[in-house]
């Protein structure tokens, strides 16, 4: 909400009481349920984060913190200092 009391959870803005409305602001082009702007895989409805930057998604990576120990084995697999 903005401080004008208008709901713009749409991405949309006010300035200067003149509404800007933004259609790519909640974009899922892939329909995975995250907004593009927000997901690393936006054109990929089975992927939409990569942890270590590696170019492979979470769930087709075998070692999503990139610290060489498979998740399978990973005490956290997320987190490569373990």
């Amino acid at each position: 909400m903005d401080i004008y009391g208008n709901n713009i959870s749409d991405g949309s803005i006010i300035i200067d009481n003149v509404y800007f409305f933004n259609p790519d602001a909640n974009l899922d082009s892939d329909n995975d349920g995250v907004i593009d702007s927000e997901d690393a895989f936006p054109n990929d409805p089975y992927e939409s984060v990569d942890s270590d930057g590696d170019g492979i998604g979470n769930n087709a990576d075998t070692d999503d913190d990139g610290d060489g120990v498979a998740d399978t084995v990973d005490g956290d697999p997320l987190d490569p200092s373990v």
